[in-house]
């Protein structure tokens, strides 16, 4: 059985949990048959061509978490584009650049839940011209409205 996003699924009573008929993502089965005990808690699974369905050990980079795994793809699409990994792009101009030339940015912004609020902090990675003309026109933007 495969799932929506192209994983492929196989049956397997020892990780049944609720919601799951004991459907596991074969990748994982296959990590941890390669480690030898069950992946660690926060662990993600690589596909390093970028196929979920090619579960050839060689294929599988464990990750530690989701960060590592984010990572990756952020690498790889610089070195899709660029062919140099160290590359990042400009959130605003979509340019690729060295990482000198760019700054990351701390946005916080306030999210509302169903029945709360909270502050959603995550960063942007851009040119500091790009980041102000971003600003400059965004206030322009608000105050002729």
């Amino acid at each position: 059985m495969k799932t929506r996003d192209g994983y492929l699924l196989v049956k397997n009573p020892r990780h049944h949990r609720a919601g799951t008929r004991g459907l596991v993502r074969e990748h994982i089965l296959i990590a941890e048959r390669a480690l030898g005990h069950p992946l660690p808690p926060h662990a993600v699974i690589h596909h390093h061509d970028g196929n979920p369905a090619n579960n050839v050990p060689t294929n599988l980079v464990i990750c530690e978490d989701r960060k590592y795994h984010n990572l990756l793809h952020a690498r790889s699409r610089a070195f899709n584009e660029t062919g140099d990994v160290e590359k990042l792009k400009c959130r605003f101009c979509k340019n690729w650049d060295d990482q000198p030339a760019l700054e990351i940015f701390r946005v916080t912004a306030l999210r509302r839940g169903a029945n709360s609020a909270y502050l959603a902090v995550r960063e942007q990675i851009s040119h500091r011209d790009c980041y102000n003309e971003y600003q400059r026109s965004g206030y322009k933007k608000r105050r002729t409205e």
